[in-house]
């Protein structure tokens, strides 16, 4: 008997043929991982070749169909991307739509909230609240306590909303994808990369733009202040770039922080203009989302990113040995 797992939940054990007929009518998926005796790992069902020829079954619709594995390393193709990331946004554009919609309403609610809490403390503070200093500290601290909220959750959603686009790319993705970064053991993880790439952007700054304006205040020229900038757009583009799959690495491969980061600058280094050429590719279609009065980004900001997940199956791959729980 096979048994078969799927994102993490268990489907139940099957007869040869029972997988044969279940791959050819869309019950089963080739990325669906599985196990029978004697294997020492979990391995999709792509790689059982010995299964018996299907018989005759009545096949799913084609929207049901998962997207053949893809192999680590494969060599980025945007027209290929564009493609692929259409049939994928089409086969599931409500549910991408809708949860792009709910994480923009959340992320705009979240900075609201946040500003306005600050902008509040601050009004406090000038009206003579800020003569106490107890009141002065629990002014600031509110202040802090929304700024870290907004970014905390800002940060996991993201994880989410990126992860939901793979596992479409994959074969379906849900609504609560969304949320999958709020996960035992993940949510931490994905918090740590962003402190972490906070931190690398603020060395970079002080590297590069520190120079510049010190320099620019001491002889009263904006040249030195201009070039230290120019130097800062040139590594954090690259980073920028290539650490752009840390947060759904950690959400796909169940790794630490500093695997995912080690693993998507090393992985992206090798096709970095091609991996630019994506990222340029989400961007302007989000902004021409925006300026089709807002609305638009629903539509475009969605299938952008189903673009971009293509990119990230080309160069990741998909799960080969997995343990199922």
């Amino acid at each position: 008997m096979i048994h078969i797992n799927r994102d993490r939940e268990n489907i139940g054990k099957f007869n040869d043929q029972e997988v044969a007929d279940g791959l050819k009518s869309g019950r089963f998926l080739p990325t669906d991982l599985a196990w029978r005796e004697p294997m020492a790992s979990w391995e999709p069902l792509s790689t059982f070749t010995d299964l018996p020829p299907p018989e005759d079954v009545v096949v799913q619709a084609p929207e049901a169909a998962a997207a053949a594995p893809a192999k680590a390393g494969d060599r980025i193709v945007l027209g290929d991307c564009f493609s692929q990331g259409w049939e994928s946004f089409q086969k599931n554009m409500g549910v991408l739509m809708l949860t792009t919609f709910a994480f923009l309403v959340v992320n705009v609610s979240l900075w609201f909230v946040s500003e306005l809490a600050q902008t509040v403390m601050q009004m406090f503070l000038k009206n003579g609240g800020g003569e106490e200093p107890f009141l002065k500290i629990f002014a600031v601290a509110v202040g802090v306590f929304f700024s870290i909220l907004t970014s905390t959750v800002t940060a996991i959603l993201s994880a989410g909303f990126l992860w939901m686009f793979i596992k479409n790319s994959r074969g379906k993705a849900e609504f609560a994808d969304l949320f999958s970064g709020f996960s035992s053991g993940v949510w931490l993880q994905i918090l740590m990369a962003g402190v972490a790439w906070g931190a690398i952007m603020v060395s970079v700054a002080l590297v590069t733009l520190g120079p510049g304006f010190f320099f620019t205040e001491k002889y009263g020229s904006p040249i030195p202040a201009a070039l230290g900038a120019l130097v800062f757009i040139v590594p954090m583009a690259y980073l920028s770039v290539g650490l752009g799959f840390v947060f759904p690495l950690i959400l796909d491969r169940h790794i630490s922080w500093q695997e995912a980061m080690r693993t998507a600058l090393s992985t992206v280094h090798r096709q970095w203009f091609a991996v630019a050429g994506l990222v340029l590719i989400y961007t302007l279609m989000a902004v021409a989302g925006v300026f089709a009065c807002c609305v638009g980004i629903v539509f475009t900001m969605p299938l952008g990113y189903a673009v971009w997940a293509e990119g990230y199956r080309r160069l990741f791959g998909d799960p080969k040995n997995s343990s199922a729980e």
